[in-house]
């Protein structure tokens, strides 16, 4: 293996390591907002005796934003169905595809040259294979 392909296996690497690790900090911390979502909910249970029902639309609300409206109507009763959700589980879930996006991405193929045959280079750069003519 030449220099080139090391530097170009090393930044694959790197690349791989800090979307993963970016992707799984995101993760946490919806995870985290979800939890504390709970605990608000649990805390205003143990104080006034009834749960309070805290929905995704809440935070839309809080931040100024209004409901996505579409023309299509099944898109339009997605859209309130998800508004509607809770929004600790919205939380929880934002949180499991961000993990699971991070580690798709990550997943994904190696660079050219990375995955070695043996000692000769790259399975990928011989022109010899299955088809080839040389016994096994």
């Amino acid at each position: 293996m030449n220099g080139d392909g090391l530097a170009l296996q090393s930044s694959h690497r790197i690349r791989n390591m800090l979307i993963l690790d970016g992707t799984s900090f995101v993760a946490i911390c919806f995870s985290v907002a979800g939890l504390s979502v709970l605990g608000y909910q649990c805390l205003l249970w143990m104080k006034y005796g009834l749960w309070s029902r805290l929905a995704f639309r809440l935070v839309l609300e809080l931040i100024g934003a209004r409901e996505p409206h579409f023309g299509w109507q099944s898109a339009e009763k997605t859209s309130a169905w998800i508004c509607d959700l809770p929004l600790s589980g919205v939380m929880f879930a934002a949180g499991l595809v961000a993990v699971t996006s991070g580690l798709a991405i990550t997943a994904g193929g190696s660079p050219r040259g990375a995955m070695q045959s043996g000692p000769e280079g790259s399975a990928l750069d011989k022109p010899e294979g299955i088809y080839s003519s040389k016994p096994n």
